[in-house]
């Protein structure tokens, strides 16, 4: 396209790996100019990044009370996040879910009732895809009153 500052092209394209790639523009000349190579952009594509949060049915349940811990995974550039959340009581692994893409967004629910009384820091852990990088939701508070 011809413009103030000489003519121009452009590319858009959403299919490059991750990685870096070197990208060079070629001229290829015309009667009036030679032709001509640009020097290498170096394009990296990297995993997006994400968030997840974790959401409780009940924040107070009694015990032997099922309860069901949900993770809403969102990636901070769109698309839908794949994979696996695990669900953490602490350090105590609870289960681990695969992510199901839906209306409200790329969800993994995981329901126990073998939370013993007391107070629970629960977090939902996404593992991340060839896409998309993990990431950990803040500690959700589960009380299980006797």
């Amino acid at each position: 396209t011809p413009g103030m500052m000489g003519s121009t092209a452009s590319f858009t394209t959403s299919s490059l790996a991750l990685g870096d790639h070197q990208i060079t523009a070629i001229y290829n000349g015309d009667d009036t100019y030679v032709a001509s190579t640009s020097t290498p952009l170096t394009q990296a594509v990297q995993q997006a990044v994400t968030m997840t949060w974790a959401s409780s049915s009940q924040n107070y349940s009694a015990p032997g009370q099922a309860v069901t811990f949900t993770a809403m995974v969102s990636g901070m550039m769109g698309g839908a996040p794949t994979g696996t959340v695990s669900f953490y009581d602490g350090d105590v692994l609870l289960g681990t879910i695969t992510l199901t893409p839906g209306m409200m967004g790329t969800t993994a629910s995981f329901t126990t009732s073998a939370l013993a009384s007391g107070s629970h820091q629960i977090t939902a852990v996404y593992s991340g895809d060839d896409t998309f990088l993990g990431s950990t939701s803040s500690p959700l508070t589960q009380t299980v009153g006797a």
